[in-house]
């Protein structure tokens, strides 16, 4: 399934809970598009993006991003937003 970047927020473990990451390439990773199925994840162990586009459009597949442990992921009742939370980062990915 094809997912957009929505936001990226710190975890609370490096910065305050639910701020925006401006750290780092982080926010160049706000709008790229990945493919993930979120019930192909397991708890604890490390969370990695595949990327198909960045956010103008380009292609990007074959391109990847290891995150630190998995520690959740969850859902909105449609389906439509998934967040997932790493150790150091909250992912909000919006369906496509």
């Amino acid at each position: 399934m094809e997912y957009k970047i929505k936001s990226i927020k710190h975890s609370g473990r490096k910065g305050a809970r639910m701020t925006d990451r401006t750290d780092g390439r982080y926010p160049d990773r706000v709008g790229r598009v990945v493919e993930f199925k979120p019930t192909e994840y397991d708890i604890g162990f490390p969370f990695i993006l595949k990327y198909l586009r960045l956010a103008d459009g380009s292609d990007y597949s074959g391109m990847w991003l290891q995150c630190s442990r998995l520690v959740k992921i969850s859902s909105t009742l449609d389906d439509e937003t998934v967040f997932v939370e790493t150790l150091n980062t909250i992912y909000e990915f919006e369906k496509m």
